[in-house]
């Protein structure tokens, strides 16, 4: 099995890296093979705008959805686009890592999403949900917070985390046809002991042996 990690974290001895490395090294001993969209490092342009076309269907007016859809069907899309959405293509599964930001995910995630997940690659007529155009491919986020989880339940000061998730999970990933997973949630990983840190690292591990066998 393929699998894509779309990481996203400026600093390579935070958490998030550590997560991340835990699932490299976990899916290539169970046999599978990684590929990381390591966004920050590879300078990925969060921002949909002229840049995203090598061709421009209107000079006189730019309208972005009706100039993606021209460039998936002839090819014009920028070199960065084409590279993830082929990775996207050779994957079935498609861990996103990254921190929580204001209840969603960084810029830099969204504007992954915004510009890699196109219409009619993605999603477009006839293409939501179970026909999404990625209805063959699993996802699972995966994100640490600053708070304790406490404060992300049904009557917690935030909300449940499910709902707050619910934008990214229902909204971007479940409609462009993905199967979407139970999310892995690290919570107030800045302020836990060593101890506690290598128990999330240790449950990650676990979850993703269960989820994705090797054979899988």
């Amino acid at each position: 099995m393929n699998v894509l990690i779309v990481y996203a974290h400026h600093e390579e001895s935070s958490f998030n890296a550590a997560l991340k490395d835990v699932a490299i090294d976990t899916f290539k001993k169970l046999g599978h093979t990684v590929t990381v969209s390591d966004l920050y490092a590879e300078e990925f342009q969060p921002v949909g705008d002229e840049r995203d076309f090598t061709h421009q269907l209107k000079k006189d007016s730019f309208h972005y959805r009706k100039e993606q859809q021209h460039a998936y069907k002839n090819n014009t899309f920028a070199a960065d686009i084409i590279r993830e959405q082929q990775r996207v293509i050779k994957s079935g599964v498609i861990i996103f890592q990254c921190p929580m930001w204001c209840f969603s995910v960084p810029a830099i995630v969204k504007g992954w999403f915004d510009r890699v997940l196109t219409k009619d690659f993605a999603y477009g007529k006839d293409m939501e949900y179970k026909t999404g155009g990625l209805n063959q491919k699993t996802a699972l986020l995966v994100m640490t917070t600053g708070g304790p989880e406490r404060i992300y339940k049904k009557n917690g000061k935030h909300g449940s985390m499910n709902r707050i998730l619910y934008p990214i999970t229902r909204g971007m990933l479940a409609y462009c046809g993905f199967k979407v997973l139970d999310p892995f949630i690290a919570y107030e990983v800045e302020n836990i002991s060593a101890q506690e840190r290598q128990q999330y690292l240790t449950r990650y591990a676990k979850k993703l042996k269960r989820l994705f066998p090797a054979g899988f």
